[in-house]
């Protein structure tokens, strides 16, 4: 309840108090009268006072509470952003090999990228897809480019003897993709040998 209340409360009980008692003339009557009022009133404060401090204390659990609620979420947001950021470098560096994969480039130098082409699954001329020039030749490009070239980047690393560990958390890559990577160049070596 609140102070009011308890106020009102003892308002009540004091007038119905009073109007059931006679009225006495004697000075000490009033006195003792006085007495027990003071003394219920001095009751009434101590529970109110009491209730003020419960209130308090339960105000700072709150305030705590909340503190520490906040001190999570911005943690969680700093996470979240770094989290952002590597996915960022991610999307920067699949869209560079995708890039990589698109520009056309002459092969004609090169023999090993012509035999590739040879024992390619592509068959552009039975693929009903591909119908103009320049996408047949955008299709030839990406296939005879080789691994170490879409990513010379881990292959530099890893030929300086880097390990797998350091060159997935310098480039911002999954390990298991990394060593597909280089299991795939190191397949491509062996064929070209």
């Amino acid at each position: 309840m609140n102070s009011w209340a308890y106020i009102a409360l003892l308002g009540s009980v004091v007038a119905v108090f009073a109007s059931m008692m006679p009225r006495r003339s004697h000075v000490q009557d009033q006195g003792a009268t006085m007495k027990e009022f003071d003394e219920s009133l001095g009751h009434f404060m101590g529970e109110m006072e009491q209730e003020n401090k419960e209130l308090l204390s339960l105000l700072a659990a709150l305030k705590n509470n909340q503190a520490s609620d906040h001190q999570r979420l911005l943690h969680r947001v700093e996470q979240l952003e770094k989290e952002n950021a590597g996915l960022s470098a991610k999307v920067s560096l699949l869209s560079e090999t995708l890039q990589a994969w698109k520009a056309p480039r002459a092969y004609a130098d090169e023999p090993a990228a012509a035999e590739t082409l040879m024992h390619s699954d592509l068959n552009l001329e039975q693929s009903p897809e591909i119908h103009s020039e320049n996408e047949q030749a955008a299709l030839l490009s990406a296939s005879s480019m080789n691994i170490k070239e879409r990513y010379h980047e881990v292959f530099r690393l890893y030929e300086q003897g880097k390990s797998t560990e350091y060159i997935a958390r310098t480039l911002s890559m999954n390990k298991g993709e990394l060593q597909l990577i280089l299991q795939l160049g190191q397949q491509e070596a062996s064929m070209r040998a």
